[in-house]
This record gives C-alpha cells, sequence and structure tokens, in this order.
C-alpha cells in the first residue's frame, strides 16, 4: 500500500486545508519526550536524588538560582546513575553466563576440558573498572560541589594535618561547632567503613594496572560444570558492588543534605522520615519543614 500524502490530500496536521497550501514545503519542527527513570520503581535512589534534594534544593536557593545549583550538582548525579547502570550490567552479565553454563549451552565438559565459548572475563574486567571511575569521579563532583555550595569539604578527605587546619580555617563551621564535629565523625567513618578500601582498589585500577582475576571453573561430584567468581573481602562480586554503590549514594545524600542544611532559612528545618512513614510511590528520606511543623512537607517558591 502506497502510504504516501499527494498534493491534495489532506494536512495530516487537522488545519483541513491540502497538504500543498499547509505543511507540504515546511519543514516540522518536533520536540521528543524521552522517558528517563522510574521514580517510586524498586529502590528508592531515584526518588531521593531527584523528588527529595529538589525539594531542599528550592528551599535552600530559590528557583532564581536553580538552574545555577543543578548545572553544579548535576555530575554527583550523573556519575552515580553511571555506577548503578554499570553495577546493574555486571549483576546482568553474570546472571546469564551462570544460566548458560548450568543449562548446558556454554561450558561443555568433554574429554578433559571445559569449552567456554562465550567467556565473560573481558566484559566484566570493563564493568568492574568502570564502576570505580564513576565512583571517584561522583565524589570529585561532590567536592566541586561543596565549594560552589561555599562549603569546600575537600580537606576532610586529606590525611595531611596542615592540609586539614588550612582547609579548616576556610571552612563556614567552626571545629566546636556541634554541626562540624557531626560532619567530620561521618566522613572519617565512611572512609573507614568503605571509602579508604573503595580509593585503593581506584588507585590500583589507575596506576598499578590491575585487571579482575578470570573466572574459573571446575566440575562437581555429579561431573557437572561449576564457576568460581572472584570474591573480595568473603563478598561475590556483585555484592561487593552493591554495598560500594549503596554506601557511595548514601554518602553523597548525606554531605549534600548537610550542606543545604546551612543555606536554609531560620524557620525551616530538614526532617528524615522514617522507613514506614515514606510514600511507596516517592520514597524520599528527607524533607524540608515549618519548625512549628515538623513532619510536615513545606512547599517552597
Amino acid at each position: 500500500m502506497n502510504m504516501s500524502l499527494g498534493r491534495n490530500d489532506p494536512c495530516p496536521c487537522g488545519s483541513n486545508k491540502k497538504y500543498k497550501k499547509c505543511h507540504m514545503n515546511t519543514r516540522t519542527e518536533v520536540g521528543v519526550l524521552r522517558k528517563a527513570y522510574d521514580i517510586g520503581q524498586g529502590d528508592d535512589f531515584y526518588a531521593r536524588f531527584l523528588m527529595g534534594h529538589g525539594n531542599i534544593r528550592t528551599c535552600a536557593y530559590g528557583r532564581e538560582k536553580q538552574l545555577e545549583y543543578d548545572k553544579s550538582f548535576h555530575p554527583i548525579f550523573q556519575n552515580l546513575v553511571e555506577m548503578k547502570i554499570v553495577k546493574d550490567k555486571c549483576a546482568s552479565v553474570i546472571s546469564k553466563h551462570m544460566e548458560a553454563i548450568q543449562s548446558g549451552s556454554d561450558g561443555k565438559y568433554h574429554g578433559n576440558q571445559i569449552d567456554v565459548n562465550e567467556p565473560i572475563d573481558d566484559e566484566l574486567n570493563i564493568l568492574f573498572k568502570d564502576f570505580f571511575i564513576r565512583g571517584q569521579m561522583a565524589v570529585g563532583a561532590l567536592i566541586k560541589h561543596s565549594l560552589y555550595m561555599e562549603s569546600n569539604i575537600g580537606f576532610l578527605f586529606s590525611e595531611d594535618e596542615k592540609k586539614f587546619r588550612s582547609g579548616l580555617k576556610n571552612f563556614i563551621l567552626k571545629e566546636d561547632d556541634d554541626r562540624f564535629k557531626a560532619l567530620s565523625a561521618f566522613v572519617s567513618n565512611h572512609k573507614t567503613a568503605w571509602y579508604a578500601s573503595f580509593r585503593e582498589m581506584r588507585r590500583k585500577i589507575e596506576h598499578e594496572g590491575w585487571s579482575l582475576p578470570n573466572l574459573g571453573y571446575s566440575l562437581d561430584e555429579n561431573l557437572k560444570v561449576k564457576i568460581h567468581f572472584p570474591t573480595f573481602s568473603n563478598k561475590s562480586m556483585t555484592e561487593a558492588l552493591e554495598m560500594y554503590w549503596q554506601s557511595m549514594t548514601l554518602f553523597c545524600e548525606e554531605v549534600v543534605v548537610f550542606l543545604l542544611s546551612l543555606k536554609l532559612k531560620d524557620y525551616m528545618v530538614i526532617v528524615y522520615v522514617p522507613e514506614d512513614k515514606r510514600d511507596k510511590n516517592m520514597p524520599v528520606r528527607y524533607m524540608v519543614s515549618h519548625k512549628d511543623f515538623p513532619g510536615v512537607l513545606l512547599q517552597c517558591g
């Protein structure tokens, strides 16, 4: 069937004019509505970083500085999104390979060898390294964003006492301020719990040419092929990446929310929303409230 329009056919724009007298010689500009994220579906990452953070940002900076603020914040969010994409892709690659081995469509045993026709070692190496690269970029973007917010936290990551003191001297809070003590303890605890090992892995990847060990294959007692994946501190690859990603997103969120709290007007407070009180379709962790009505969302702007 010929679906082309004739000169005298009705114009598809709905004007009731002939095509030749309407849009035949007019280039039509069309917009693109691109789906971005499923907020409220699955984990709460997007709700927290887009909706929850957006509400606090508007209260702290107002709509007149919203675009400027978002331009500074975006690299943090983008690198966290890319970490999530890499993490999920890694889990998918592992799952599909395990399924292929278990079903016998790959990893066939014959004679005295196991034939793996579709190995995933190189792909896992790329994904694993990219995850740590994106994570370190997120931390760098976080420090740069704190500089935009006039509260440079870079000195809190330094192991050099002189650099720490120099950064503290220019920080918005004094050392004896309880808020600074809480921030300093928070960063220190996260450095000990996970960030030190994360940063060390990133250093090895960049400076020592570190590579993910190849997968191993063996036979069980029933001569079925089984896979041996690399482990990290007694965690599987997927468990390790999930732990690091959850820790990184929590760390970035807490630091940004803390710095935003320093920008709020006196009558505004940030309230933590308990997990059992969160809207399942919009599971944000923090909201801004009037100090006299804590727990009630304050609409700013």
